[in-house]
C-alpha cells in the first residue's frame, strides 16, 4: 500500500523554521484592514504544507493559528474567519486537483479541518481545568466563534457544553462566565436558532435557573443568557449591500452606491458598540484594565466616545457603587475628552434610566467623583440637561456633596445588609 509520504510532482518540501518565522509575521500583522491580502499569504502556506503531505509540519501550522486564535481574545474572530477561508480554499484546490488526477482525494484522515477539530477538542476540554479564568473565557470566545464560522461542529463541543453546565450547577462563577463567554458568540451566528438547539442550552439555562443555592451573580449571568438564547440576534450573512449585489447578481444603480457605504458604516458601528458592551461587563467582572486599553487603542477616535457610553451604562445597570467609582476613573484615565460628552449623554437619558436602577443618581454621582470632576463642574454640566425642578438632579448633587465631604465614603454608601454583594435589576425578585 502506498506511503501517505509518497513523493508526488506537485509537492514541494516545507522548511518547518522558516514557515513558522513567516506564519507568525502574518499572524502579527493580521486586521480587519488587511484580512484579505494577509490571508492569502497565510493560504499558500497552507496549500504547500499539504501537498507535502507531511504531517509534522502540517500539525504546526495547525497548533501555530490555533494558539493565536486562543491568546489574542480581541481578535479571534478575525482567526476563525482565517481557519474557515484557508479549509474553504484548500477545499478548492483539491477539487481543482481532481481535474488533472480523477482519484486526487488528499488525506482524509490528517488534513487542516481534522486536526483542527481535533486540536480543538483536546485543547479546550484541557482549558476547562485550568486556573486561570482569562485563558478559559478566551478559550471559550474562540471556540464560540469556530463554531459560528463552521470550522468545527455542534459534536465537537457538546462534551464541553455538558461539563460547563455541571460547573454551573455547583456554582462555579468562573466557569460560568466562561459558558457566557461561549453562548455570547453563538446567539449572533447566521444559524444561531440551529446551533443553540442542538446544545439544548435553553433547556439547561432554565434548569439551572430552578437550583436556589446559586449565588446572585451566577444568577444574574443565566437570566442575561436565558434572554440572549431565546431572543438571539444572528448576525446578516452578507456583511454589506456590495456583497449581496454580487452573490445574486444584482445590477447597481449609480443611485445605490451612497447607500453601500451608508450601510457598511452602520455595520462597523454596530459591531464595534457590540464589542464595547462585552469589554465592559467583562471589566466589571474581572477588572482588566489592560483589556480596556488594548481596545481603546484599537477603536478609531470617532468610537472612543461608544466605548465610554457602555462603560457607563454597564456601571449603572450594575448596581454597584465601587463598580461605578471604579469604571470612573478608569474612563478619566485613558477616554481623555470623549469622557465630557459620553457623560453628557448619559445625564440625558438618566431619568430613564433610573426606572430601571432606582439608584442611578448615587450611581452616576459615584461614577463622576471616581472621574475627578467636582461639584461645581458636574452642576454646571448637568443643569443644561436636566431640568432644575428635577428630584434627580437633587439627588445627584446630593450624591456629590456627600462624596466630597466625605471622599472615603463610596464604600459606605453601599447596602450593608447585603455585606456587599452587587446589586441588579434582577435580586429584587428572589
Amino acid at each position: 500500500m502506498p506511503s501517505a509520504n509518497v513523493w508526488k510532482a506537485w509537492s514541494i518540501p516545507v522548511d518547518v523554521v522558516s514557515m513558522r518565522h513567516k506564519l507568525c509575521g502574518l499572524l502579527n500583522r493580521l486586521t480587519r484592514n488587511n484580512f484579505d491580502s494577509v490571508c492569502c499569504k497565510i493560504v499558500e502556506w497552507a496549500i504547500a504544507v499539504e501537498r507535502t503531505g507531511d504531517l509534522h509540519t502540517l500539525a504546526v501550522l495547525v497548533h501555530d493559528v490555533f494558539d493565536r486564535g486562543v491568546s489574542d481574545h480581541v481578535r479571534c474572530r478575525l482567526y476563525a474567519s482565517l481557519c474557515q477561508r484557508v479549509i474553504d480554499e484548500l477545499e478548492g484546490e483539491r477539487s481543482r486537483w481532481k481535474k488533472v488526477d480523477v482519484y486526487h482525494i488528499g488525506n482524509l484522515v490528517h488534513s487542516f479541518e481534522t486536526d483542527i477539530r481535533l486540536l480543538a477538542h483536546d485543547e479546550f476540554h484541557r482549558m476547562l481545568s485550568t486556573e486561570d479564568p482569562s485563558k478559559l473565557s478566551a478559550s471559550m470566545s474562540f471556540a464560540g466563534e469556530l463554531l459560528v464560522h463552521g470550522v468545527i461542529l455542534s459534536e465537537d463541543l457538546q462534551d464541553i457544553v455538558d461539563i460547563l453546565f455541571k460547573y454551573v450547577e455547583s456554582d462555579d462563577e468562573e466557569r460560568v462566565v466562561a459558558l457566557c463567554r461561549l453562548l455570547g458568540r453563538l446567539v449572533s451566528a447566521f444559524d444561531a436558532y440551529r446551533v443553540l438547539a442542538s446544545l439544548n442550552i435553553v433547556e439547561r439555562v432554565e434548569r439551572a435557573l430552578k437550583i436556589e443555592s446559586l449565588s446572585q451573580r451566577t444568577r444574574y449571568l443565566l437570566m442575561s443568557m436565558l434572554e440572549q438564547v431565546v431572543f438571539p440576534r444572528p448576525q446578516d450573512a452578507f456583511s454589506s449591500i456590495r456583497e449581496r449585489v454580487e452573490v445574486y447578481g444584482v445590477d447597481l444603480d449609480d443611485s445605490d452606491a451612497g447607500s453601500i457605504g451608508e450601510e457598511e458604516e452602520e455595520l462597523e458601528d454596530d459591531r464595534v458598540r457590540r464589542t464595547c458592551m462585552s469589554c465592559a461587563t467583562t471589566f466589571l467582572l474581572k477588572h482588566d484594565v489592560s483589556a480596556v486599553q488594548s481596545l481603546f487603542g484599537i477603536l478609531r477616535p470617532i468610537h472612543h466616545t461608544v466605548l465610554v457610553q457602555e462603560f457607563i451604562t454597564a456601571a449603572l445597570h450594575g448596581n454597584d457603587v465601587a463598580d461605578a467609582a471604579t469604571v470612573g476613573s478608569i474612563l478619566s484615565a485613558i477616554a481623555g475628552d470623549s469622557l465630557l460628552s459620553a457623560l453628557t449623554a448619559q445625564l440625558v437619558w438618566l431619568e430613564d434610566t433610573t426606572l430601571d436602577v432606582p439608584r442611578a443618581p448615587q450611581l452616576m454621582a459615584s461614577l463622576l467623583h471616581g472621574a475627578g470632576l467636582n461639584l461645581p463642574g458636574v452642576e454646571q454640566m448637568a443643569t443644561q440637561v436636566i431640568p432644575s425642578s428635577s428630584p434627580i438632579l437633587q439627588s445627584l448633587l446630593t450624591g456629590m456633596r456627600v462624596l466630597q465631604d466625605s471622599p472615603d465614603s463610596t464604600t459606605d454608601t453601599q447596602d450593608h445588609s447585603l455585606e456587599g454583594r452587587r446589586l441588579n435589576r434582577f435580586e429584587r425578585d428572589f
